[in-house]
């Protein structure tokens, strides 16, 4: 439920990035650091 909401809530800002929340078990599930996965999803040109 919390990661469906996130998830939307990026899709409405206009933006195809997976939530922070998504990365997070992403990296649960792939044993590997959020930081990393953050490095790859976030863009560095962010327009908020």
């Amino acid at each position: 439920m919390g990661v469906r909401g996130a998830t939307v809530f990026t899709y409405e800002k206009g933006t195809v990035r997976p939530s922070v929340i998504t990365l997070y078990r992403l990296a649960k599930v792939l044993d590997c650091s959020p930081t990393l996965l953050l490095e790859d999803f976030v863009s560095p040109n962010e327009e908020d």
